[in-house]
């Protein structure tokens, strides 16, 4: 993670961006840290939505507490079903 400081930050923001793509660029102001910067290339729009989304992973954990069935019987039903 390459780590920058705000008042040095003299480059222009696509450097910034571009090396973001290959490692995260933190921000920092007066040694805080204040963003982060991620390169996001190659990703789908609502990916990047859905991964930065509080009600995505809250629905995502009520799933993951439901019961879930074992291939077999997800074949019975579809065969029952159709």
């Amino acid at each position: 993670m390459k780590v920058i400081e705000l008042q040095r930050v003299g480059q222009p923001l696509s450097t910034c961006l571009e090396q973001a793509q290959k490692e995260k660029v933190l921000i920092t102001r007066n040694g805080a840290p204040t963003a982060l910067i991620t390169g996001v290339v190659g990703y789908d729009l609502e990916d990047i939505i859905n991964a930065n989304s509080p009600t995505f992973w809250e629905m995502i954990e009520e799933r993951r507490k439901q019961a879930t069935i074992n291939r077999a019987e997800l074949e019975r039903r579809l065969r029952d079903a159709g």
